[in-house]
């Protein structure tokens, strides 16, 4: 910018005397040119950068671009409209490339010993890998512009620092901090994977690895965003660093030498994966740190961890971090503006426990009190509950709620599993993982949900010998023994299918998915899964019959649904939007001309048209 600035001043002092010489706005090797491209490697002089273009030029380089000196960087995109092309790989003692507010595209490498991309407003791109060597050096630092990057992106310092912009990596990010910080929070000597502030975006497909001293994996806060699909590993303070309303989501593994998560209650961090820490497992602080300012409920995150959290020796599985300028928080404070704590499993070893409270400044409270304050804490905790797929069979569970798009449910709370099974099949046990999981009178199952979670109900089903399935059958058919009509013994048949439904009238609560638009029914506590249910048409008088899958979603139109008797029919099932809509049609012609009896089953001159599944 000073050389932009003093080639102004002299175009002012030659103006003055009458003489308007024309000033290339392409710089070369140092010199000036009227040359859009060129052909070969480039190296810069000292004190200059290899190519600069201003004022809304452009320019192409087919070769490499060297500067072996450490002023300045090697390619400088000075002004808005602006645009440089490097075709090759960039190396420089000093700073790569430079970009005002203009736009620079590398198809090569960027190797630099300071920053390695530094931009302004602009817009860079870079097909290859970007690394910077010299310690206390950001390898990206970008304000308010827009870097992507095709490769790996490593440094000695933090590897990405992202102000209010857009990064996005497909490759790896690394950071290696060979020096030690003067004091643990000392921003100098420090190094992240990713530095993220400002409502920044940041979007990494690979993995996130910081090693060294003062290193953590992400920083992020002041409402940024930061996404990594791989993992995230730190070797030193913690992995996961998250403030002032910051989401961050991981789709791997979180791994820490130190903690795994810090953050305070403002802040939404998902993994979808462990976190295995070497200290703390999670640490909420109970005040906005960024912001120096006390809790508000209206601010409150989430932390949602859908795997194991296992910590360090003695190390507890979620530190609340209290206590801040004016003084601690009591219980009831405490509960209110706590973020929603959302766990698969909690693993500690040697001494520590699931929830520590932790009051470093102003502690006022006793040991009775901080246990009271672990305990609550420890009931508001949400553990994922899991359940394994059957072909043969579907579940149904009574005793959770949906938090984050899990069925959750707290420590000590009980869980009924209702089991249904395909036609010839019956349940030879349940297993709930880390909680036993008991028999009931009634044919359902129940559990327990332990404190620490690992919730994980998987149905084992066996088929039904031949004998019992001939009875079976029989039973479906005329539960009587005789006596029954033909109309009761379809309806029987029918109403004993797959999914085991209610053979009588029910009444219930009908749910659509905003989301989708389908249609479900509940009724006693449970939702109808892979059944007929006989209720009141909404709206309406009128009772009629509906079919649910084995997801609950209620079904239209012409379906094939097998019943107890191993036989399958074809069952129309009214598609038009409205009050009649999922009525199964009966003793009528359907709309396109096929004719179905009482039982809705389809009919060709009053036979019952059985179908292959």
């Amino acid at each position: 910018m000073k050389k932009k600035i003093a080639a102004l001043g002299l175009a002012v002092s030659v103006m003055a005397g009458s003489v308007m010489p024309v000033y290339a706005d392409v710089k070369v090797e140092g010199v000036s040119t009227t040359n859009t491209s060129n052909i070969g490697s480039v190296s810069a002089p000292a004190g200059e950068a290899a190519i600069e273009v201003t004022n809304g030029d452009s320019f192409t380089q087919t070769g490499d671009v060297e500067k072996k000196d450490s002023d300045g960087a090697a390619v400088e995109v000075l002004d808005m409209g602006s645009h440089v092309e490097v075709e090759g790989n960039i190396t420089s003692e000093g700073s790569g490339v430079d970009v005002g507010d203009g736009t620079a595209e590398v198809n090569g490498d960027i190797t630099a010993k300071k920053e390695a991309v530094t931009n302004m407003g602009g817009d860079v791109s870079v097909k290859g890998d970007v690394k910077s060597t010299e310690p206390d050096r950001s390898t990206i630092d970008n304000v308010a512009g827009s870097v992507s990057v095709e490769g790996n992106v490593s440094g000695s310092g933090t590897a990405v620092m992202n102000d209010g912009g857009t990064v996005t990596v497909k490759g790896d990010i690394s950071a290696d901090n060979p020096s030690t910080p003067t004091r643990p929070t000392e921003s100098s000597n420090q190094a992240e994977g990713i530095y993220n502030t400002s409502g920044g975006k940041v979007t990494v497909d690979g993995n996130v690895t910081t090693t060294g001293k003062g290193t953590d994996g992400i920083y992020n806060e002041d409402s940024g965003e930061v996404t990594v699909n791989g993992n995230v590993q730190s070797s030193d303070r913690f992995a996961i660093g998250a403030w002032s309303e910051s989401t961050t989501k991981v789709n791997g593994n979180v791994t820490g030498d130190g903690s795994g998560v810090f953050g305070d209650y403002t802040a939404i961090v998902e993994v979808n994966g462990n976190i295995t820490a070497g200290k703390d497992g999670i640490i909420i602080q109970l005040w906005d740190w960024k912001n120096g300012s006390d809790v508000k409920k209206d601010n409150r995150g989430s932390y949602v961890v859908d795997g194991t959290i296992k910590t360090g020796s003695g190390s507890d599985s979620i530190i609340i971090k209290d206590g801040n300028a004016k003084s601690a928080h009591t219980k009831e404070q405490i509960l209110e503006v706590l973020p929603d704590i959302i766990v698969y499993e909690l693993e500690t070893s040697g001494g520590g426990a699931y929830v520590g409270y932790d009051e470093k400044k102003n502690p006022t409270k006793t040991q009775a009190q901080i246990d009271d304050i672990n305990s609550a804490v420890a009931k508001k905790i949400n553990y994922i509950i899991r359940t394994e797929k059957n072909n043969n069979a579907s579940m149904n569970l009574q005793g959770t709620r949906k938090m984050s798009g899990y069925d959750t449910a707290n420590a000590k709370d009980s869980i009924i599993i209702r089991v249904n099974t395909v036609s010839g099949y019956e349940v030879s046990g349940v297993d709930g993982g880390e909680a036993v999981a008991v028999k009931n009178a009634d044919g359902t199952w129940t559990l327990t949900v332990p404190e620490g979670g690992g919730v994980d109900i998987s149905v084992a089903v066996k088929q039904i010998a031949d004998a019992e399935q001939k009875q079976q059958r029989e039973v479906n058919i005329n539960p009587n023994r005789g006596g029954s009509s033909k109309a009761e013994w379809s309806k029987n048949a029918r109403n004993n299918n797959a999914g085991g439904a209610s053979d009588s009238f029910v009444t219930g609560t009908w749910n659509t998915d905003p989301a989708t638009g389908a249609k479900s029914f509940t009724f006693n506590n449970m939702q109808a899964v892979s059944q007929w249910i006989l209720t009141t048409v909404p709206g309406t008088t009128q009772n009629a019959w509906y079919y649910f899958n084995a997801s609950g979603v209620m079904l239209t139109g012409w379906q094939k649904i097998r019943n107890a008797n191993g036989k399958t029919y074809w069952y129309y099932l009214n598609p038009e939007e409205g009050t009649q809509k999922g009525v199964c049609l009966t003793n009528t012609v359907t709309p396109d001309g096929f004719t179905v009896n009482a039982d809705g089953a389809w009919t060709v001159n009053g036979v019952v048209q059985e179908v292959a599944e």
